[in-house]
């Protein structure tokens, strides 16, 4: 409880304090109201006998009544509205300190890692139990122990105070031993975090893009099956943990039971006894009633007691989640090291030299890249081709500094990327232009989707994005647009569209060619041609060299005809540069290259043959 009050305390103290002040006052007026209507009960007889001391005591006693039965009434209200507010403030700080570990790092190493990735889902709480509903929940919490505390106390004051302590200490006997069933709940469920991703991811597969394909090819039962089977799976240690402590539950809450069930009894033959007046049964009886609702509320899971156990689990993954992609070692962390790389290296066209660079992902034994060695010259337009697998992707994280190498060094005008603190490598990843396979489909404007970061609202920048947009052949697709360049690029949306494949990578060009237009130093290009026929290919590539002109460039594709025209080719086997050279000079030595080239080149020029029988000896 307190470490989730903690918290809530550094997202917003003068809430938590305000809502736990109406929560403890809420509850002392509702304690109140077991005495006095005791009380009105009580002289109810002697206001009928119409003395008039009697009937002024009556009338305070009622108004007394009311007035607490009002701020009882009002009281939850004001709780409920700041809780809501607390509640509002600490979802959105866990989100942002959630969010932050994933897209502070300008590496993306940490994407890669399960252990990040177990963390993240763990700091997401246990199942509809996140931190900010914890906080809520333990305005609730302190609104139970106030309310439990004032009614043992009105109930002392009657039967005895060795009677209300022992309410007290069974109750909190109990709770402790919720407290505890709720900490091996919530221990069992973070132990198999990984098997609840599982289960969530194809929950949202089914929810998500792929579900008409999921239709299309009937695999919907089969899709829910897995799913079903992963949670059951998930769940049965849960399951299995509550069992075990069902009997033990069930006996400390039958005994609860028996402790007040005597009490009431006591109370009754005291009545009849005479030892207890109207005034006292009327007041202790319903206390005696009211007592177990404490209870009751204690052992929901998402009370008070049951949130502040999984509120604190999550507290406690967030805490490892930033101190683990934070961690020195981590190969998302930027270098510590403070370093002085002049603006000015910046600003020219880049030249990037790989030192005998090799690099292993995390989790693998075979490195991708081994010992390799190659510069590009500054304004060089260099193609990198390869079999699928070679390490082509991986030379491109490399230079934009996403990964580390694990050997060698990767220089951008003569600087160690490695060496760069963060700041510094963000503004070298500033100065790289890349269009990856999979690049970003953002569903915003066309205009920010070409801009990203900049104003989309500036005439200078939009004027830029038209530019950029005619020279990739864009901008009739963007006038054929309902809105042109303020159409939401996303049909989930009212008034958005979705754009094809090609057309977004055409969209993705424009991207790049407006960064060059604001002075990138480097521009990469990773299959930039993958979703274009053949004849839109060769003009977006002629188009490209015409514009790129003195920018550094290292362009990567399947396609000989994007690769062709470059300045050097370099051929990229088992990790290692196997060619190097134009493609006249590849193609002359008959190597690697050339076999690929021929290779691909005969299924563009074979047809079959016409004059050739069909199936069947049929001439067609």
């Amino acid at each position: 409880m307190l470490t989730v009050l903690a918290y809530a305390y550094r997202v917003a103290p003068a809430r938590l304090l305000l809502a736990l002040g109406c929560a403890v006052l809420s509850s002392l007026t509702w304690v109140a109201m077991l005495p006095l209507a005791g009380l009105v009960i009580g002289s109810g007889g002697r206001f009928a006998s119409g003395s008039d001391d009697t009937a002024t005591q009556f009338v305070v006693l009622v108004s007394l009544l009311v007035a607490a039965f009002l701020a009882s009434s009002a009281l939850p209200l004001v709780m409920e509205h700041l809780k809501a507010e607390l509640t509002t403030r600490s979802e959105a700080a866990v989100e942002d300190a959630r969010l932050t570990p994933f897209v502070r790092p300008r590496g993306v190493a940490h994407l890669d890692d399960p252990v990040v990735h177990n963390l993240h889902s763990a700091s997401a709480g246990v199942g509809w139990t996140s931190i900010s509903s914890a906080v809520g929940s333990q305005i609730g919490l302190a609104a139970v122990h106030t309310s439990l505390l004032g009614t043992c106390a009105v109930i002392g004051s009657i039967l005895g105070w060795w009677y209300a302590g022992l309410l007290v200490a069974i109750t909190l006997s109990v709770e402790v031993w919720l407290a505890r069933l709720r900490r091996i709940e919530s221990a069992v469920w973070a132990s198999d975090t990984e098997g609840q991703r599982r289960a969530e991811y194809f929950f949202d597969l089914a929810m998500g893009r792929s579900a008409k394909e999921l239709r299309v090819f009937g695999l919907s039962s089969w899709l829910t099956d897995r799913y079903v089977t992963l949670w059951k799976s998930t769940m049965e240690s849960v399951w299995r943990a509550r069992r075990r402590t069902a009997a033990i539950t069930t006996a400390a809450i039958a005994f609860y039971a028996v402790v007040l069930l005597a009490g009431i009894a006591y109370a009754l033959d005291a009545a009849r006894r005479g030892d207890l007046n109207v005034t006292q049964v009327s007041t202790v009886i319903p206390a005696l009633v009211v007592v177990p609702q404490t209870l009751g509320a204690l052992m929901w899971w998402n009370s008070g007691l049951g949130s502040g156990q999984t509120g604190r689990q999550a507290l406690r993954a967030l805490a490892e989640l930033e101190a683990r992609v934070g961690e020195p070692g981590h190969p998302s962390a930027a270098s510590a090291a403070p370093h002085t790389a002049a603006p000015a290296l910046w600003d020219s066209a880049s030249e990037i030299v790989f030192e005998d660079v090799s690099f292993g992902y995390p989790g693998h034994d075979r490195d991708v890249l081994c010992g390799l060695s190659v510069r590009i010259a500054p304004g060089e337009r260099l193609a990198l081709v390869g079999v699928n697998g070679a390490g082509k992707s991986t030379l491109v994280k490399l230079l934009t500094g996403v990964y580390r190498p694990t050997g060698g060094r990767v220089l951008a005008n003569g600087i160690d990327l490695a060496t760069l603190n963060a700041t510094e490598l963000t503004r070298w990843q500033g100065q790289v232009a890349a269009i990856v396979q999979d690049f970003v489909r953002l569903p915003m404007s066309v205009t920010e989707n070409v801009l990203l970061g900049s104003a989309p609202a500036d005439q200078t920048e939009r004027f830029r994005a038209a530019s950029a947009a005619r020279r990739a052949d864009a901008d009739e697709l963007v006038q054929r647009l309902p809105g042109g360049w303020d159409t939401l690029l996303s049909a989930e949306f009212e008034g958005g569209v979705d754009l094809s494949a090609g057309q977004w990578q055409r969209l993705a060009l424009t991207r790049a060619l407006a960064a060059i237009e604001n002075g990138v130093g480097m521009l990469v290009l990773d299959e930039p041609a993958a979703a274009l026929d053949v004849r839109a290919e060769a003009s977006l590539v002629d188009q490209y060299l015409q514009h790129t002109a003195g920018v550094t460039s290292l362009i990567i594709s399947h396609r000989f005809s994007v690769v062709r025209p470059a300045d050097r080719i370099v051929v990229l086997t088992e990790g290692l540069i196997a060619e190097s050279g134009t493609h006249e000079d590849l193609i002359a030595s008959g190597g690697l290259y050339a076999r690929m080239f021929r290779l691909q080149a005969d299924r563009y020029v074979a047809v079959p043959d016409a004059s050739a029988p069909q199936a069947g000896g049929q001439d067609v």
